[in-house]
């Protein structure tokens, strides 16, 4: 484990968990030739909900993500995701909730103002 991937006390940060599921979920949804068309027909992949469930520390080696699709809605989209440590034992689990959206476009007249 890289020691700027650690917490205060020599940990992997739950963070780095986190962003790791939500990483690894998105490209096994990427994997899919209706989401790779829905992105380019300009829709956006979005994490609707995750939640994490960490299991045991992790203070040396590396960690594995697996992914997998539960349920392809028309709109939502379930996944969820194991970490494991260098020796097979589970670290964290993952589940959460995806849907693709197409993103607003401001109107060249729009008021909003940065700052």
């Amino acid at each position: 484990m890289r020691p700027d991937l650690a917490n205060p006390i020599g940990l992997m940060h739950g963070g780095i968990i986190a962003s790791l599921i939500d990483t690894g979920l998105a490209y096994a949804l990427l994997l899919r030739e209706d989401i790779q068309d829905a992105l380019h027909a300009g829709r956006s992949l979005v994490t609707v909900d995750l939640r994490v469930k960490y299991l045991r520390p992790v203070s040396a080696g590396a960690v594995t993500c697996e992914s997998r699709i539960i349920r392809m809605g028309r709109q939502i989209i379930h996944m969820e995701a194991v970490v494991t440590n260098d020796d097979g034992k589970e670290v964290a689990r993952g589940d959460a909730i995806y849907t693709t959206a197409t993103p607003r476009t401001p109107s060249p007249d729009s008021s909003e103002t940065a700052g």
